[in-house]
């Protein structure tokens, strides 16, 4: 769980005429707790509520979207590109996506990638996020 501490604090990216926010509280009690929020136009797209969990046979992220049931997605790999590390969870039997890869990038940057097939398609979306002061909205680099 440690090696993903580093996800803790607020995340700001825009991309289509959206504005899209993660806020990720610290790591306690050995889970990270987070809330996602998408805006266009000043009206809520969609909202989320995640997880980040140990169980018995590995770490888990369970998203909750939008008052859906949860969904638990299995942490399959985690791995160094060049200076960025990529956390990749899985759930293949989920009907979409079937992977979301957090990946820490340098500058600030994080891209969450939602994957799989919708409709017998490969599909993939990514969401570029930068680290934001929580209380005013500015962008910090690290």
């Amino acid at each position: 769980m440690d090696s993903l501490s580093w996800i803790s604090g607020c995340w700001r990216g825009t991309a289509n005429q959206r504005e899209f926010r993660e806020h990720w509280l610290p790591l306690r009690g050995n889970l990270l707790v987070g809330a996602g929020h998408t805006v266009m136009a000043n009206r809520t797209q969609d909202f989320e509520y995640m997880r980040i969990e140990p169980r018995a046979d590995g770490i888990y992220y369970v998203a909750v979207p939008s008052g859906q049931r949860e969904t638990a997605f299995k942490l399959a790999s985690r791995q160094a590109e060049g200076p960025d590390t990529i956390f990749t969870f899985a759930n293949p039997s989920n009907a979409f996506p079937q992977s979301i890869i957090y990946r820490r990038a340098t500058g600030g940057w994080l891209y969450v990638h939602v994957e799989g097939k919708l409709n017998g398609e490969d599909r993939r979306v990514i969401y570029p996020l930068r680290r934001i002061d929580c209380e005013g909205g500015e962008f910090i680099e690290r």
